[in-house]
């Protein structure tokens, strides 16, 4: 019996059963994108693909190895005409590798306007910082400082396909400039000099998305830690205006969401 080999483009609806019970070879196996209807969400640049299930795309093409390509179906092309978007690919964000992605699926309200604004980020992941570009557009800048450096293939992926995602050298800035947006992941005891040089960093009416995750085995619940983190920002002069959960998506997680006031120096 001869053996199959080669490369085979699969409709989404096939299965590696179709391909027979006698299969023994090998091949190259390419899923055609899924054709889908697509409609405008309410943060800029980002769209609600529903196909066999509803999820959050962007125009682009995969980094990150688990994303699915969708199509728009013919019905979209109008519409996304009207949101000046060519008929591309569009990449499914993943609610499970990401805290912006959990807390936009989970209903955040309070949030940036997104499109063109200069925001900062600390300690966020490749794929985060990635998804923040996505909204931000071409217009806006996404600066970033990690107290753990990036795998060099991360950073190569955001050089490539996300340019907007920049490194930032507070050692190197005598007076770094103000950002209309703060994004913070990790416990309030580890970012203690991010909260010493906030008037420093934020312009006035700014807001803070900070997310914190629990260790599973810490003694504090994670109720707990979250109310030390609002604690924290208050007594910074933050005001703190939502916080949500980011179950099922990461357990023991929320994102807190809090404002600069009018009387904030500038």
């Amino acid at each position: 019996m001869a053996l199959l080999c080669g490369t085979v483009l699969l409709e989404p609806t096939d299965t590696l059963a179709g391909l027979g019970d006698q299969f023994q070879g090998t091949l190259d196996l390419i899923r055609r994108p899924e054709r889908v209807r697509l409609v405008a969400h309410r943060h800029p640049r980002l769209f609600v693909a529903s196909g066999a299930s509803q999820s959050l795309a962007v125009p682009g093409a995969t980094a990150w190895g688990d994303e699915f390509i969708v199509q728009p179906d013919a019905a979209s092309q109008e519409a996304l005409s009207f949101s000046g978007v060519s008929d591309a690919s569009f990449r499914i964000w993943n609610p499970f590798a990401s805290f912006i992605a959990a807390a936009i699926v989970g209903g955040l309200g309070k949030t940036p306007k997104w499109k063109d604004e200069r925001l900062l980020a600390i300690d966020m992941s490749a794929r985060d910082l990635s998804y923040y570009a996505d909204l931000v557009g071409e217009g806006g800048i996404v600066h970033f400082k990690n107290s753990i450096p990036l795998a060099a293939e991360d950073l190569n992926k955001l050089q490539q396909h996300w340019p907007k995602v920049q490194e930032l050298d507070f050692a190197g800035t005598a007076r770094p400039c103000k950002f209309n947006t703060l994004l913070v992941h990790g416990h309030i005891q580890d970012h203690q000099i991010v909260l010493d040089r906030l008037k420093s960093l934020l312009r006035a009416d700014a807001l803070v998305m900070w997310t914190i995750q629990a260790a599973q085995d810490a003694t504090e619940p994670a109720e707990l830690q979250f109310s030390q983190t609002v604690q924290a920002l208050r007594q910074c002069g933050l005001k703190p205006k939502e916080q949500i959960t980011l179950e099922p998506y990461f357990s023991n997680s929320a994102v807190i969401v809090a404002q600069c006031d009018r009387n904030w120096p500038e």
